[in-house]
């Protein structure tokens, strides 16, 4: 598990629901729960851009804020591709590409 999570392949929440599993003690294989819960965390540029264009435009106020210089709102942003993504998308991926993409 936490060969997973140094990987980035998990979260922070996916572990947190392994751990919960194991501890109820319905499931001991970790890798099945990773797969009955698709906690598997999705780091593919192409499929998270996606999410970002559309995050973006979304939130004009948002990423006009960003780009007069109130780089915090980044924070913002990225929750909202997690809400988009359902939890599975890497945060450091979507803030690689709210970076590129708001220069």
């Amino acid at each position: 598990m936490v060969e997973l999570f140094d990987e980035d392949k998990i979260n922070n929440k996916g572990v947190q629901t392994i751990i919960d599993e194991l501890v109820k003690g319905d499931q001991k294989d970790i890798h099945k729960i990773i797969e009955n819960k698709q906690l598997i965390q999705v780091s593919d540029t192409n499929a998270l851009g996606e999410i970002v264009d559309q995050v973006i435009k979304e939130n004009p106020k948002v990423v006009e804020e960003y780009k007069s210089g109130k780089v915090q709102v980044i924070g913002f942003l990225i929750g909202q591709c997690m809400k988009a993504s359902k939890g599975t998308g890497n945060p450091k991926v979507f803030k690689v590409l709210l970076s590129q993409k708001l220069k």
